[in-house]
């Protein structure tokens, strides 16, 4: 049996619609971020079990923070647009 495992993180915010108070519900799909720091792990265990450190940690790291770094940038932006008063 294949078993597919999905991960997800909601968060709620309260914003203005329309002049009315409401709850914005995201729904983020972290499936992939999440099994790359699985993977991260796992390598980080084995190197270190062995003695050894390579690049192999870092260039992960630095494949998920970077993308993972300006999509909050973006987000933040959006919602900062969303809630502020236009002038």
């Amino acid at each position: 049996m294949v078993t597919i495992e999905n991960f997800y993180q909601v968060r709620v915010k309260s914003i203005d619609f329309l002049d009315q108070p409401a709850s914005a519900i995201y729904f983020y799909n972290i499936t992939n971020s999440f099994k790359a720091l699985q993977l991260s792990a796992e390598l980080s265990k084995a190197d270190k079990e062995n003695g050894v450190l390579t690049m192999r940690e870092r260039t992960l790291s630095n494949e998920i923070e970077a993308p993972l770094g300006s999509m909050l940038l973006a987000i933040e932006g959006l919602l900062k647009q969303m809630t502020e008063p236009y002038v």
